[in-house]
């Protein structure tokens, strides 16, 4: 018997819209990105066991996540600094709203543990909307990179074009692509106002000491060396 069924989800399936504060009253919308369709799909899927089979189901949609062992929002951007290739779009002065991995680890324990939040989904973000060249940044000051160079958007996709041409002819992969500029020209977040109510949720850990965290993490793993 399934007592509950937390699915991680991501907040990527909202789409990249401009705006602020975005609910789970959004729909999620499918928009020719792999991975934010097959979360998408994943959805349907698991509220439509939920309707049909009444499958306790919660989706957590996480944004951002960064800390220890994140691969996507630490690890490799500390690389990608490391090797001097870190550029940022507009001077990174789009929003982004990330959750340090323990306050995500103590939402999905509310989604498993609170009944009230079967059959919904939840936005599981920190509080804070945080620049990316100050994210970014962060990593930087680990590293005594106190600046990155920046492009204009037009430019940053044209760029991440070549170099998805030129990766494919090589048979590798590229760490600048279009997914990522777009990623890094998005400015929106996602609120976490429902997750607090219905969850009894609230993210302890804030950027400032999720940092600090990270860091210790990372000089004790070698990063930063």
């Amino acid at each position: 018997t399934v007592v509950r069924f937390v699915h991680l989800s991501s907040c990527a399936v909202y789409g990249s819209p401009q705006r602020f504060n975005i609910t789970e009253d959004s729909p999620p919308q499918m928009r020719g990105n792999l991975y934010a369709d097959s979360k998408v799909a994943a959805e349907q899927v698991l509220f439509s066991a939920w309707e049909k089979h009444n499958l306790p189901v919660v989706a957590a949609r996480a944004s951002q996540v960064y800390g220890p062992g994140s691969p996507q929002f630490t690890v490799r951007p500390v690389q990608v600094i490391r090797a001097g290739k870190m550029v940022l779009v507009d001077g990174g002065k789009y929003l982004c709203k990330p959750v340090y991995i323990d306050n995500l680890v103590d939402g999905l324990l509310r989604c498993a543990q609170v009944d009230a939040a079967v059959g919904q989904a939840f936005n599981l973000t920190d509080d804070e909307p945080v620049p990316w060249r100050d994210f970014f940044g962060a990593y930087g000051k680990m590293l005594g990179v106190e600046s990155f160079p920046s492009a204009p958007y037009p430019l940053a996709w044209l760029v991440a074009l070549f170099n998805e041409a030129k990766a494919a002819a090589q048979g590798k992969t590229t760490g600048l692509n279009r997914k990522a500029v777009q990623s890094l020209r998005s400015c929106n977040s996602f609120s976490n106002q429902k997750a607090k109510e219905v969850l009894g949720w609230s993210p302890a850990v804030d950027f400032a000491e999720g940092m600090r965290r990270t860091e210790a993490w990372l000089r004790a793993g070698g990063y930063l060396e």
